[in-house]
């Protein structure tokens, strides 16, 4: 009997950077985010850590186009109650959190 393996390559990590830092100069980051890929155009964020102001609209705008461009139709993240997003709706709710959706149209 023959196997056949296939390697799909699932998570990510975005950084954030100031205005002329980058990874390739080695400069420390801002912030990171780890992306899961839920579905092939599905994302999901999750455990976001960043300098106080380093996540504002306008970035969070920045990371969609970049994942758009990966191929995400749609991306999701669970925030606590008290925390919203600049962006999507609320698909789904937990006891502390709920879950955001953001749909490219």
């Amino acid at each position: 009997m023959s196997t056949t393996v296939e390697y799909k390559q699932t998570t990510g990590i975005i950084r954030l950077y100031s205005e002329g830092n980058s990874y390739n100069s080695r400069d420390e980051y801002t912030g990171v985010i780890s992306v899961q890929w839920i579905a092939e155009d599905i994302a999901l964020l999750y455990g976001a850590l960043a300098q106080k102001g380093a996540i504002t609209k306008k970035t969070s705008l920045k990371i969609y186009r970049e994942l758009q461009k990966q191929g995400a139709k749609k991306i999701r993240m669970w925030r606590t109650k008290e925390k919203a997003v600049f962006l999507g709706k609320i698909i789904e709710e937990s006891a502390l959190e709920h879950l955001w959706e953001y749909t490219f149209t």
